[in-house]
């Protein structure tokens, strides 16, 4: 650059991709929450700069939606942590009351879910499916053949995702879907101690977590099991207080 030549780097302007999408969501949110300072308020793996991260980023790009829905569907059991989470936050930017449902997303148990939505559909309007995290994408791929058979109107929520959106495109349809940020791998997936369920091979719903179950794995002791579900339900409350603000434009 020659001597008195203006530096043009300031203007250049950056390629329009979802990166960039992505990373300009995740930056408003890191200005707006005080991330580490509502980590350390957190008793549970909700507490995890990474997930608050992507629950932050997943209301930014769903808040010109969020008074749209009706329901929420939870792709149980390892969703049902971002499915309360979705529930009280629309609950709270609508001022009703919604029906939330917990059905399991595996291919195998289609006819059942079926069966199951088939029976609540009057009550489902436009409904929210909400996931903790998508990889290969078939399970949320059997839940959308679902809805789309049974004519309901929904979308699709995942905290994260594995990889870049466009890898999907020959798995589901990902104009249904809104993610928050991708992510390598999420520490959401499976985690019953907090969920308090666990996967049901027979039934389109979670079966109840057993404590003699994980204790008998080693996870908890006995005495810490319910504490952990009261522990994870008081994180979302505060998540959905602190990551409110989200859902407005910031005027700056």
């Amino acid at each position: 650059m020659g001597e008195g030549a203006p530096d043009l780097r300031q203007f250049e302007i950056k390629e329009d991709t979802q990166e960039t999408r992505d990373a300009a969501v995740l930056d408003e949110v890191r200005k707006r929450i005080d991330i580490e300072n509502l980590s350390e308020k957190l008793k549970t793996v909700l507490g995890e700069e990474k997930i608050i991260e992507s629950l932050g980023s997943l209301l930014v790009k769903l808040r010109d939606q969020i008074k749209s829905f009706d329901s929420v569907i939870s792709d149980d059991s390892s969703g049902r942590l971002v499915a309360l989470f979705m529930k009280s936050t629309i609950e709270n930017a609508t001022d009703k009351n919604i029906p939330t449902y917990f059905v399991q997303g595996r291919k195998g148990l289609a006819d059942k879910r079926e069966d199951f939505l088939t029976a609540k559909k009057d009550e489902l309007g436009k409904t929210l499916v909400v996931t903790e995290f998508i990889e290969k994408g078939s399970n949320i791929k059997s839940m959308m053949e679902s809805f789309e058979k049974l004519g309901v109107d929904f979308s699709v929520a995942s905290a994260q995702i594995k990889n870049p959106i466009d890898n999907y495109n020959e798995t589901f349809q990902v104009d249904k879907l809104t993610y928050g940020q991708q992510s390598k791998y999420t520490l959401l997936y499976r985690r019953p101690e907090y969920s308090g369920v666990i996967p049901d091979p027979r039934n389109v719903h979670p079966k109840k977590r057993l404590v003699s179950d994980d204790y008998k794995n080693g996870r908890y002791e006995k005495s810490h099991a319910q504490q952990d579900v009261n522990d994870a339900r008081a994180d979302i409350q505060v998540l959905v207080e602190e990551l409110s603000p989200l859902l407005v434009k910031s005027i700056s």
